[in-house]
């Protein structure tokens, strides 16, 4: 086994060993510190990925930014690719094979060049399994974050439970792109720097 997947493993199953309890508290208080960000309170596009099983929760978020007028797109993994659609309040869900939500609509989905659409103001929300002091995320190893955040001008906020910080450097590859900044249930991070997350909840 690789050094990345090691890693994967072993934060794979640290996130599923928090309780109910755990689990609840964290996402909360990386919530908070979310919508009080700059970042996301001046963005018009929130991009984010659905979460599931116990990665970080992006449905209050996502509630959030529709309570604040803002727009949200998400992604949908086909054929090997990301796709990005706007997403609205009622929307519906349904899990894919993998148990991913994915949007569900009574018409053909009208697809968005998310590159295109999202403008520099606008915020990327990111998934990933552990980040080190230079923001280079570890994701699940398929890639598709990487080749879509290489064409994307806004903000790339990842979001990560604290014990998914790494003190020493991840296993690079050319390709790998880093984020501007990481929001924790401690602290929020940019480039070898920590911040204390300040804000009130929306």
């Amino acid at each position: 086994m690789n050094a990345k997947a090691q890693i994967r493993q072993q934060m794979l199953r640290r996130r599923e060993q928090m309780d109910e309890t755990e689990y609840q508290q964290r996402c909360k208080a990386i919530h908070r510190c979310v919508v009080s960000h700059p970042t996301f309170r001046r963005a018009a596009w929130i991009h984010t990925y659905c979460s599931f099983n116990r990665e970080v929760d992006t449905w209050r978020i996502i509630r959030s930014a529709f309570a604040m007028g803002k727009r949200v797109m998400v992604p949908v993994v086909q054929q090997s690719e990301l796709r990005h659609i706007e997403i609205f309040p009622d929307q519906s869900f349904q899990p894919d094979a993998f148990g991913i939500p994915v949007p569900q609509f009574d018409h053909p989905p009208q697809w968005l060049d998310a590159a295109a659409i999202l403008q520099p103001s606008d915020l990327v929300l990111v998934p990933l399994l552990a980040f080190d002091p230079d923001l280079y995320r570890l994701g699940y190893g398929k890639g598709y974050y990487d080749r879509f955040l290489a064409r994307v001008r806004a903000v790339k906020m990842g979001i990560a439970f604290a014990f998914q910080r790494r003190e020493s450097p991840l296993p690079r590859e050319s390709h790998d792109v880093p984020l501007d900044l990481v929001v924790t249930d401690q602290a929020v991070y940019t480039r070898q720097q920590e911040h204390p997350c300040i804000g009130d909840p929306f």
